[in-house]
């Protein structure tokens, strides 16, 4: 019974395995990506003991903190 079980699953893979395969080409080229200028802005806050340069493109939202803390980022 397990024999006639393999020889059947092996039968069924190797008729799978011959399937056409279709031919896809490779792309001529890659897209061009034109990313903006770098430029960053310094995060300079009195009530935080430390400083960082973050990206012109990103957004420092201070949050309030549940432990009585002013400042928190996201």
């Amino acid at each position: 019974m397990k024999i006639r079980f393999f020889v059947l699953f092996l039968a069924i893979v190797s008729f799978q395995s011959c399937e056409e395969e279709s031919y896809i080409p490779k792309p001529k080229g890659f897209f061009r990506l034109d990313f903006p200028e770098h430029s960053y802005s310094k995060f300079d806050v009195e009530s935080c003991p430390f400083t960082f340069e973050y990206g012109s493109l990103a957004q420092v939202i201070p949050v309030e903190a549940k432990n009585d803390r002013s400042v928190g980022l996201i």
